[in-house]
C-alpha cells in the first residue's frame, strides 16, 4: 500500500487543459488591453469633452407621439447603456411619413400614411446637443466612451417615448 503511494504523480490530461483554458483566458485578456490601450477612444481619453450636435431621422411613429412626447429639452438616453445623450434641441421637423411600394405594373407607387389616429404616421427629424470627443479617425465618441457614427440605428428613450433613431449627421456645436 505504502509503494503505491509513493509514485510520483504525473500531469494528467485534465490537468493541461486546465493549464491551457488559463493560459488561453490569460491572454485574451492581455490582447483586450492592449487593443483598448491603442483605440481611438484610448489614445483620446486625455482630450477633454467638447459639445455636439447629433442629428437625428426618426421615421414612421404615430403622430400623437411626435406632438405630445418630443419638446426642446426633453432629455434623450440610449436603450443599450442607459447613456445619457442631451436635450431635444428646437429644430424638430415633422412631415406626413411615406411608404413606397412596387405596384403590379412595375412602377414605385408613394404613398402617404395619414388617417385618424394610430393610423397617421410621420417621420421626424431632429437634433440634441451632447458632449464627446471626435476621434482622428473621425469616430464619435458620445461621453467620451460610446463610439456613434453617421448612418448607425439607435434605440433612444426619454421619460414617455422609447423610438428607433437613425443617426443623420454629427458636428460640432459652435
Amino acid at each position: 500500500m505504502k509503494e503505491k503511494n509513493r509514485e510520483k504523480k504525473r500531469l494528467g490530461a485534465l490537468d493541461v487543459m486546465l493549464l491551457v483554458i488559463i493560459l488561453a483566458i490569460a491572454a485574451s485578456v492581455a490582447v483586450r488591453f492592449i487593443s483598448q490601450s491603442r483605440s481611438g477612444a484610448g489614445s483620446e481619453a486625455g482630450k477633454p469633452l467638447e459639445d455636439h450636435i447629433i442629428s437625428f431621422s426618426i421615421e414612421n411613429i404615430r403622430h400623437s407621439s411626435a406632438e405630445n412626447c418630443m419638446h426642446e429639452g426633453d432629455l434623450f438616453y440610449l436603450k443599450e447603456d442607459d447613456s445619457k445623450i442631451g436635450p431635444l434641441r428646437e429644430d424638430i421637423s415633422i412631415r406626413v411619413a411615406e411608404m413606397v411600394y412596387e405596384a403590379q405594373n412595375g412602377e414605385l407607387v408613394r404613398v402617404t400614411t395619414t388617417g385618424e389616429g394610430d393610423l397617421y404616421r410621420v417621420d421626424v427629424n431632429c437634433s440634441m446637443s451632447c458632449v464627446g470627443r471626435m476621434a482622428e479617425d473621425g469616430t464619435f465618441y458620445l461621453n467620451g466612451s460610446k463610439p456613434l457614427a453617421v448612418n448607425q440605428e439607435i434605440q433612444i428613450y426619454s421619460k414617455y417615448l422609447m423610438v428607433k433613431a437613425k443617426i443623420s449627421d454629427i458636428s460640432t456645436a459652435e
